[in-house]
């Protein structure tokens, strides 16, 4: 597997062919001349092609929900998470920084959006089609490729309608907005609050060796039990309930990379960037309920995974496999 999957396509996923084949101004720019305006295009040394997008957070979230079948991936330092599927809709917007979606799968932070382009590129399974978010360091954290059965034409009539020139995109929301913050620091603070509540002798919070992970890992695909899955990233939370069926070790030994999948999700964790891992005795702020929770640190102290049961019937099943990992 590649040591960076955000950069590349699942084998398994089958992006269109179009209209550049027969377009002769395709050659030019990588998208239709015709219709994108060279200022809002940016041309990489690899053959790669962007188009700076300006639009409303709400008709980005609803486009991208209307996509259909895609692959969308989200990163950070020790993971990348992908699934094959339509994107949930955001149906809660009564927090404007921090909309959710009906199963708080998908929940962004608005002020950590700096910039939106549509992508083609070329990778080992032909050009690719897609959309990406990225943070106000440039990097991008959100990548949404198109497949075969996704809706082209939605596609390019939201990039043709939205394109802009890069410098004139602007940010949704001030990076310094109050309830952005608010998520932040629970996303950069929360292994520093786990460290602390052990030091003071709580009894639902353990430390653990970072060789746990891929312990637990395999057991989770060989004991079939359906898991539910939590990437963070300042921008986005992105959780999946999913099966894995499969753990395949990285072809390079030296490498540290696992790669999990099943029912449509890879996950990719990078293990020499993971510093920490904790287990979590958490309650359910709805119902009261007791949830273990493996949660996973990048070196800067910042969640960036987290693992429990699939659903609450399944906690029992789950605290049994984490026993068996446990030293």
């Amino acid at each position: 597997m590649s040591p960076d999957p955000f950069f590349r396509l699942d084998e398994a996923c089958h992006p269109f062919s179009g209209c550049e084949k027969n377009c002769v101004w395709s050659s030019q720019y990588g998208f239709c001349g015709a219709r994108i305006h060279p200022d809002c295009l940016r041309i990489g040394q690899d053959g790669s092609v962007r188009v700076g997008l300006s639009v409303s957070a709400q008709a980005w979230f609803e486009t991208l929900s209307q996509l259909g079948n895609v692959l969308q991936i989200t990163r950070n330092p020790v993971a990348a998470l992908g699934q094959i599927g339509s994107l949930p809709e955001l149906v809660d917007w009564r927090n404007p920084v921090l909309p959710r979606d009906y199963s708080d799968s998908l929940t962004p932070n608005l002020a950590e959006y700096a910039g939106l382009w549509a992508v083609r590129e070329c990778s080992p399974v032909g050009t690719t089609y897609g959309l990406e978010a990225c943070d106000a360091s440039g990097k991008a954290f959100h990548r949404i490729f198109l497949t075969s059965s996704a809706q082209r034409a939605i596609y390019e009539r939201f990039v043709t309608d939205h394109q802009s020139p890069p410098a004139q995109t602007g940010q949704w929301f001030s990076p310094n907005h109050s309830v952005s913050a608010h998520r932040c620091r629970a996303i950069t603070n929360r292994v520093s609050l786990l460290r602390s509540r052990l030091a003071k002798g709580a009894r639902d919070v353990q430390e653990l060796p970072v060789a746990v992970v891929p312990d637990l890992l395999a057991a989770a695909a060989e004991g079939r039990l359906p898991i539910r899955t939590t990437h963070y990233h300042r921008a986005l939370i992105r959780a999946v309930v999913w099966m894995p069926d499969a753990l395949d070790p990285s072809p390079d030994e030296k490498s540290g990379i696992e790669f999990l999948h099943g029912d449509g999700v890879g996950l990719h964790v990078n293990l020499p960037a993971v510093t920490g891992a904790w287990l979590w005795h958490g309650h359910c702020l709805c119902c009261d309920k007791q949830h273990w929770t493996v949660e996973i640190a990048d070196a800067a102290d910042a969640i960036g995974l987290a693992f429990n049961a699939g659903n609450e019937h399944l906690e029992l099943d789950w605290r049994d496999l984490l026993k068996d990992c446990l030293p």
